[in-house]
């Protein structure tokens, strides 16, 4: 789920989509959440992360690689929620620490100076072996397209753009278009992108096209 600019409902519209997928009566589906918005995580909050004994996120992974260039094993990473059925990798425990890890974080320095796309990619793989355990993997974007964000769209198979139905938006939405593409023609990654309304104000002319 990515959205270029804050305010949208996306992260809400994340947790409402793996909740349908958990509960569905007739076909219930596994579903691991990834909060890939360090800045502004609201995952764990929303669906109220069981935090492990060790009570260690994404940002502790993440640090974990910039002092061992290793990327240790994620299942001590993924924590139940309180909805059955959707575990989570969330940002990481909202404390002081977690201030004072972001504050430390670039995630420029790390691509460039550690080779930050080999721990996307070592993610990946140990996600990819999780897969059988899960249904779907849903990533919560931050609403900018650094680094981190171009990062989690190469983990991506699909992108899923929320958008409200408002003028500004649609006139968004091609340009976020046109980005998307030229990451996919650049990375040289296949990956599909579909949009999601998720703020419909039939007073308006902009929602109805």
């Amino acid at each position: 789920f990515y959205s270029y600019k804050g305010g949208v409902g996306r992260t809400l519209a994340l947790a409402n989509v793996a909740y349908c997928l958990a509960t569905d009566r007739h076909e219930p589906c596994k579903v691991l959440l990834w909060d890939f918005d360090l800045e502004a995580p609201g995952l764990q909050q929303v669906l109220h992360c069981k935090w492990g004994q060790k009570k260690l996120g994404f940002i502790d992974l993440v640090f974990h690689f910039i002092k061992t260039h290793e990327v240790p094993s994620i299942a001590d990473y993924i924590h139940h929620t309180d909805v059955p059925g959707v575990d989570i990798l969330p940002a990481g425990l909202m404390n002081r620490n977690y201030s004072a890890k972001f504050a430390q974080l670039n995630w420029r320095d790390l691509y460039h100076q550690l080779q930050g796309f080999t721990f996307v990619e070592k993610v990946k793989m140990q996600l990819s072996a999780h897969k059988p355990q899960y249904d779907y993997i849903l990533i919560d974007c931050p609403p900018n397209l650094g680094i981190l964000t171009i990062n989690a769209i190469r983990a991506a198979g699909e992108i899923i753009i929320p958008v409200e139905a408002s003028r500004f938006s649609l006139e968004g939405l091609s340009q976020l278009t046109s980005i998307v593409n030229l990451i996919k023609e650049r990375l040289n990654h296949n990956v599909d992108s579909r949009v999601l309304v998720t703020n419909f104000d039939s007073r308006l002319q902009h929602s109805f096209k």
